[in-house]
């Protein structure tokens, strides 16, 4: 009689923790999805200039340039590090954009050619653009800033 009523109570426990547990995780979810788009007049993809973006590795103090069609940065260059020969990155504080910060990097590959990777995030906002490579050619792609990083 006793181990009934103590393995009752144990059950009693161990359903209290996991309801308790599930509500607090649904807490959570609801502050990530309560952030909003930052990029919403951004289209999803869209082809970025290379003359532009290579300019950005010379440019000291304030920013300002068409990167594709319809799509500036304008900003403040906050750094600009080169701790090799081979690679270079920016960071670029966007006065368009509240709080999002361009991160560019430029690398020189061994057989001399140059590849570019980047993102655009702000910490207060649900979407983020990264810089990818495709067939020869650079894009600004929309995402979703949970792939990007972590909380």
């Amino acid at each position: 009689m006793i181990y009934r009523r103590n393995l009752g109570c144990m059950a009693f426990c161990i359903f209290f923790v996991i309801q308790a547990s599930a509500q607090y995780s649904s807490d959570n979810s609801q502050i990530t999805n309560s952030k909003s788009f930052l990029f919403k007049q951004v289209p999803q993809k869209s082809r970025c200039n290379i003359t532009a973006l290579d300019k950005l590795f010379s440019v000291s103090g304030t920013v300002n340039s068409a990167l594709s069609q319809g799509f500036f940065v304008r900003g403040e260059l906050i750094e600009n590090v080169q701790r090799n020969p081979s690679i270079q990155s920016l960071n670029i504080r966007l006065s368009d954009f509240p709080g999002a910060i361009f991160t560019l990097s430029r690398t020189r590959l061994e057989d001399g050619s140059i590849r570019y990777s980047g993102h655009i995030i702000s910490s207060d906002y649900k979407d983020a653009l990264i810089l990818s490579f495709e067939n020869g050619k650079y894009y600004f792609i929309k995402t979703e800033q949970r792939l990007l990083i972590t909380d």
